[in-house]
């Protein structure tokens, strides 16, 4: 049986005139058992042959999670609104957990059959795949045309720390932080038939990985990353069909 021990402080606040609005959360987080991914590695079944790599979930034997997170929400203005959230996540796994790292290029089994016995210790390092920072701010502006309907325009920006992929806490596993600027910009025709927009995603053209996998021996040590997608820009013309 797994046991969670949760402590959390939350808060809400409505201020100038409820055109303001703060949410927020102070959190604690103590795992007994927490779940990692990581590759084992099997000892030889036959004297001189090679070590079997399985990739398993595996539990470690502790965990802490804490931070605080806010979000916010101002109606400056009857055209103009800004938003935003932010995260502080720090982790740790806390026991020890000793675990072969079989995507170790300077060890390859068929060389050092001994590695099955080369184990790291993750006590200290980061939970995977959580950052300790990661934040987004957006703005949105109405432009009123008149007769002519109006115009949006709409920016946004976040921004993810480091990740690891792995519970080794290898820069060949880690995710470098990054960020992305969004712009979009709208007009609504005073009927609703008409919407066109143009875009630029990714403005700064900050390709950040979402993924990173190694691989052992068997895969020749490949690597491979999943990314976020680069500068796309574009225009979309929509016609609403409405009846009586």
């Amino acid at each position: 049986m797994q046991h969670l021990t949760t402590y959390e402080l939350g808060y809400k606040f409505q201020l100038l005139d409820d055109s303001l609005q703060l949410n927020g959360a102070f959190f604690y987080y103590d795992y007994d058992t927490i779940h990692t991914v990581a590759t084992e590695l099997s000892t030889p079944l036959t004297p001189g042959g090679g070590a079997v790599t399985t990739t398993s979930v595996l539990a470690a034997p502790g965990g802490e999670v804490y931070g605080v997170e806010a979000e916010a929400l101002w109606l400056a203005t009857d055209n103009w609104t800004l938003g935003g959230n932010f995260s502080y996540t720090p982790s740790e796994y806390t026991e020890d957990l000793r675990v072969n790292d079989t995507s170790d290029v300077d060890t390859p089994t068929s060389l050092f059959p001994d590695a099955v016995d080369l184990q790291q210790n993750i006590n200290g390092n980061q939970i995977l795949q959580v950052p300790d920072w990661k934040y987004t701010g957006w703005t949105s502006y109405m432009v009123p045309l008149q007769g002519l309907g109006n115009v949006e325009l709409f920016a946004s920006y976040s921004w993810i720390d480091d990740v690891y992929y792995s519970p080794f806490e290898a820069e060949e596993e880690m995710a470098e932080s990054y960020g992305r600027l969004d712009l979009r910009a709208t007009w609504r025709s005073a009927d609703g038939h008409w919407t066109a927009t143009g875009f630029v995603n990714n403005v700064l053209d900050d390709v950040g990985k979402l993924q990173v996998l190694r691989n052992g021996e068997e895969e020749f040590y490949r690597q491979s990353a999943g990314t976020t997608v680069p500068r796309l820009y574009g225009f979309e013309l929509s016609y609403a069909f409405k009846g009586s």
